[in-house]
């Protein structure tokens, strides 16, 4: 080979490379990621610190949480609406609600709601945030690019999974992705939108997950635990769990693992609970508990006539609890308001689309997929063609996974039928609502 072909084939060898590298990286760049939180902005400059997080957007409005720390005075009598100004490059926005998550003298936490359409954010390049000087401290502005806030005004919707063998799986409406080999069992219960904990009551084990963007996990032991059921009290930052005699509710820190107070006189016979705001929601045999996380104080207990509580959820906008009983109904409470708000028969499962608040059910013969738009108070029905045991909807799209009675995973258009997809080498036995944001 003479010296020219040599030089030509390092050079195509070199290009063919390059070519790969920016193909590939092209390719995975176009996967999915679970979104890491990072909107979340703090100012610690003088005696009042405050961090501002905005954390949902819905319906026009965007949710803003703010978390203060001071030791200069009561901040609950100061008149916030006049205080914070909000805006969108220079369109000041209007405050819809301030509502207090901690009414605390030095170390409140409120949520403020702002009005905004879809439109105007994503036409906009900023949102400032501004809280005027407060007993002679210097104001304190926050911003944000709108694009950096996509994942709330846009989002894209994936769900974990673990399947027989203990592997997780990412399923969202364009792939299935294995995010680790095996050994994870049990509940999963949210912290953040990557952050996990593993409850694992057969082995008596608590631990802590944690998956990067890349859908790297690491998991960490947390403790031996005997819990029946356990929710995370984001506010406070703090684990309630019921322990395994139903009749002792405990709070757990979760940087030890130890119990810091529990109370056995408020529960009786608890078998499974949810965190909604400042509510603690306990399944008590055939009745909803409510316990105030202010006060500490039983605020209502809900009875339900149709049977013992076997599945308790909270849907992911916060809206509805979800109770489905012994005998196959599906309670739907508003939780706001604390009462029923509808009743539904024969439900062998259920999913819920919080983007288009709409609740999909599979009737007990497992071929029927009820869809109920709980805010125009409609139905629709839709005959599978494959019987189901177990759905999950994919949020804002026309797709969903299902469950076969062999535990085979099934993917399918849920308007048309068709299946699109059928994983005999992927087995699960429940499928649940553990939602995840992405980021392409």
């Amino acid at each position: 080979m003479v010296r020219g072909d040599i030089i030509l084939k390092k050079l195509h060898i070199s290009f063919l490379s390059v070519f790969l590298a920016v193909f590939l990286t092209g390719c995975l760049g176009q996967q999915p990621q679970i979104s890491i939180p990072k909107l979340l902005q703090y100012n610690n400059e003088g005696k009042i610190q405050v961090s501002v997080l905005p954390k949902e957007y819905k319906e026009n409005l965007l949710t803003f949480e703010l978390n203060f720390t001071t030791h200069s005075g009561d901040l609950t009598g100061l008149d916030w609406k006049k205080l914070i100004k909000v805006s969108s490059d220079e369109n000041l926005l209007e405050i819809n609600d301030i509502v207090y998550l901690r009414k605390s003298e030095h170390h409140p936490i409120m949520e403020i709601k702002v009005e905004v359409t879809r439109e105007h954010l994503v036409n906009s390049k900023k949102i400032i945030f501004t809280i005027d000087a407060i007993n002679g401290e210097k104001a304190k502005t926050y911003n944000w690019n709108t694009k950096d806030l996509q994942v709330l005004i846009t989002p894209e919707i994936g769900v974990l999974s673990i399947d027989e063998k203990g592997i997780l799986w990412l399923l969202t409406s364009k792939e299935k992705r294995q995010i680790n080999k095996n050994n994870i069992t049990g509940k999963l219960i949210r912290l953040e939108n990557n952050s996990w904990l593993i409850l694992d009551k057969d082995k008596g084990k608590m631990s802590k997950l944690v998956i990067n963007s890349n859908l790297a996990p690491n998991k960490e032991m947390i403790k031996s635990v005997d819990y029946k059921d356990a929710a995370y009290f984001r506010t406070e930052k703090i684990l309630f769990a019921i322990d395994n005699q139903g009749d002792n509710l405990l709070a757990v820190n979760l940087e030890n693992g130890e119990t810091i107070f529990s109370y056995k006189d408020i529960i009786k016979n608890g078998t499974a609970l949810e965190i909604i705001g400042n509510k603690l929601l306990v399944a008590e045999k055939n009745k909803i508990v409510v316990v105030n996380l202010e006060s500490f104080m039983l605020e209502k207990k809900l009875p339900l006539r149709e049977g013992n509580i076997k599945k308790l959820l909270k849907t992911q906008d916060n809206s509805y609890l979800l109770a489905i009983t012994e005998n196959n109904q599906l309670i739907i409470i508003d939780v706001k308001e604390l009462t029923i708000f509808k009743k539904l028969y024969y439900i062998k499962d259920f999913s819920y689309d919080f983007l288009n608040h709409k609740l999909f059910t599979l009737n007990t013969g497992g071929k029927k997929l009820v869809i109920y738009d709980l805010n125009a108070d409609r139905q629709e029905e839709r005959e599978l063609g494959e019987q189901l045991r177990n759905i999950v909807v994919i949020p804002n799209t026309d797709f969903l996974y299902g469950v076969t009675r062999d535990n085979t995973l099934i993917f399918m258009n849920y308007k048309t039928g068709e299946i699109k997809e059928t994983k005999e080498e992927i087995r699960i036995k429940n499928l649940e609502d553990y939602y995840v944001f992405l980021q392409s």
